[in-house]
């Protein structure tokens, strides 16, 4: 009884505060420390829970995890959500809200995170290992046309009169811009993800189906699982949170609104889903669906780091050909052509 009427309290307040939630925090609300493990964090939450401490307890002792003052518990846990863009980040502070509210197997659910939280990690590492060549690459790009400049300089004193011409200045200052900028470019191509906002949603779904995954294993209802999730959603998957929510508030079944949400997001989004709304539907067991969602994640994420590890070259030939080629041409070839011809004008061929 008690734990139903924790969760009827959990999705009344998700659904009513929801857009406070994620708008950004005010002066009075300092942000989490941006340095925290969340790994270490949640085996540290975790033992204090199993020691026996109260959530409030574990997460003051906890070092590390600095929430912002609020009256309670819960608000400090929302305010700090606000605070982030760090996906590790949200997905412990959701897995603490859901433990706050439930009351459940805290420590069970706080161990299960740090698993999710080092798989994602080690998959961040084996992408950092597969576009090191191309961060290598652009790195080179970048520092070649600036050395070779360097050395002409250096080495030649026709180039160094070049440059200090009007001229000449013009080219290297136009040069060094765009080395700038293309270095800028091909670092946010190699960071960020590829698909544009179809892939972006569906890295998003992977993180609100890991705590829903979590939430459900510590005892929560989908239904409540799902709406608990809506704390740890970005910008492009909260509208479709919403409209989840609205739908549950407006008398429709979980399993229903659960199906009407994979129609939103997309087929792939579909699929993952499914099993979820399966198990609702014909009161399945949830064990064995949370364990092929965990795997159909991994799966979409080893997905999503093959298509950015594929088309990594494609990507990076707009900045190498609009900014990286001319500037090395600024920088390496002009002055260089330059000088010869002062030298030209200024030698027997130039009285011919």
């Amino acid at each position: 009884m008690i734990r139903a009427m924790a969760a009827t309290v959990v999705a009344h307040r998700l659904l009513v505060a929801r857009p406070a939630a994620r708008r950004p925090c005010d002066e009075t609300a300092p942000p989490t420390h941006e340095r925290i493990d969340p790994v270490s964090t949640c085996e540290e939450l975790a033992r204090a829970l199993r020691a026996g401490h109260s959530p409030l307890a574990a997460i003051d002792e906890a070092s590390g995890l600095d929430l912002p003052e609020a009256p309670t518990l819960i608000e400090r846990i929302e305010r700090a959500l606000a605070a982030t863009d760090d996906s590790d980040q949200r997905l412990l502070l959701s897995v603490l809200a859901t433990v706050t509210h439930s009351g459940g197997a805290g420590a069970e659910t706080l161990d299960r995170c740090a698993l999710r939280l080092r798989t994602r990690a080690e998959e961040r590492r084996e992408q950092r290992l597969a576009s090191a060549p191309a961060r290598l690459s652009a790195l080179v790009l970048t520092i070649v046309p600036v050395g070779v400049l360097a050395l002409l300089a250096a080495t030649s004193a026709g180039v160094r009169d070049h440059l200090v011409s009007s001229v000449g200045a013009f080219g290297l200052v136009v040069g060094l811009m765009l080395n700038v900028a293309g270095w800028r470019w091909m670092r946010r191509t190699i960071t960020r993800s590829v698909g544009g906002g179809q892939m972006a949603m569906l890295t998003e779904l992977a993180d609100v189906l890991e705590s829903t995954t979590l939430s459900v294993r510590a005892g929560i209802t989908p239904r409540v699982a799902v709406l608990g999730s809506a704390l740890h959603a970005g910008e492009r998957l909260a509208p479709h949170l919403t409209e989840f929510g609205w739908r549950l508030e407006h008398g429709w079944l979980t399993a229903d609104a659960l199906a009407g949400l994979g129609d939103r997001i997309g087929p792939t989004g579909r699929r993952l889903i499914d099993g979820l709304v399966r198990a609702e539907r014909y009161g399945s067991p949830l064990a064995p669906v949370l364990d092929r969602m965990v795997d159909d994640i991994d799966s979409l994420r080893r997905e999503i780091a093959t298509k950015r590890n594929r088309t990594l070259p494609v990507r990076l030939a707009p900045p190498l050909v609009l900014c990286t080629l001319p500037s090395f041409a600024l920088l390496a070839i002009v002055p260089a052509v330059g000088a010869a011809l002062a030298g030209l004008g200024s030698g027997p061929l130039g009285d011919i």
